[in-house]
């Protein structure tokens, strides 16, 4: 649960800072969520170095 992670509270603030390379998106449309075939029968979250590959829309 969100109110067990250490320290024990919810810090609400923006902080703008640029995403890693190596840090995942969540991307929906309708029931739909964008992932990249891996080419091998996987499937992932695609990450921000990949951001400009081709991914496809998978229905949940």
């Amino acid at each position: 649960m969100i109110q067990d992670i250490s320290p024990y509270r919810l810090d609400m603030a923006y902080r703008g800072t640029a995403p890693a390379p190596d840090d995942c998106f969540f991307s929906f449309r309708g029931e739909d969520v964008l992932l990249q075939d891996m080419g091998d029968g996987r499937r992932s979250l695609p990450s921000f170095r990949d951001k400009f590959q081709f991914f496809s829309m998978c229905s949940l």
